[in-house]
């Protein structure tokens, strides 16, 4: 359960790359076409790794939850 949270945690570091860089990226867009593709390209990897660590953290959490968990962890889940 801990590297469930570890990679929630992690997802939501993400999420705020994600939503910083596309903020700047429309404020401050790079002046050629090369510089803005790789920030594209970037962000898009980003993306990509938040997608998989959710579906990582959601098979983590099944197997938990199919395991049983303590009540001690799902007082700390909720």
């Amino acid at each position: 359960f801990a590297e469930a949270e570890r990679e929630v945690q992690r997802m939501g570091e993400i999420t705020r790359e994600l939503m910083t860089g596309f903020a700047d990226l429309f404020e401050n867009a790079p002046p050629d076409a090369a510089a803005l593709e790789a920030r594209v390209r970037a962000m898009k990897e980003l993306e990509k790794e938040s997608d998989r660590r959710a579906l990582a953290t959601t098979q983590t959490l099944l197997a938990c939850a199919a395991s049983g968990v303590s009540e001690a962890t799902r007082a700390r889940a909720t």
